[in-house]
């Protein structure tokens, strides 16, 4: 935890953002495109997408524990699918059944507007903080 002064009571700004709701949510949203695009480049199973996120260009998301980053990405896929956006078909490789997700018109629309939405955020936020 930070250190207590300053603005909402912390001294280092980097802790105000350490374990709070709004950098969860942040988290969350962010995730939630990027696994639409991954999944909309290759369809793709939870392995996969964990072990890109570990050692790929994603590499900065797993300053997440590695339970932490599993458990995002298992939730974040089933939120994802109740909402119509992928949806999972099951395979069998060397006898054991893997689910392969693939995204769905739906989820193509939700992925473009969630991009645009993105890309105007972080221009806006980067503006502010020049």
């Amino acid at each position: 935890m930070g250190r207590t002064g300053g603005h909402f009571g912390v001294t280092d700004p980097q802790d105000l953002f350490e374990d709070n709701a709004i950098r969860r949510t942040i988290r969350r949203s962010v995730l939630k495109v990027v696994l639409l695009r991954w999944i909309d480049k290759k369809p793709s199973n939870p392995y996969e997408i964990i072990k890109y996120m570990r050692i790929g260009r994603l590499g900065h998301m797993a300053h997440l524990a590695t339970s932490s980053l599993k458990n995002d990405i298992y939730n974040t896929l089933s939120a994802l699918e109740k909402s119509g956006y992928i949806k999972a078909k099951a395979k069998t490789e060397n006898g054991r059944v893997k689910k392969y997700y693939t995204i769905t018109p739906t989820g193509k629309r939700a992925l473009a507007e969630s991009r645009k939405v993105l890309k105007r955020s972080i221009r806006e936020i980067s503006n502010l903080l020049d």
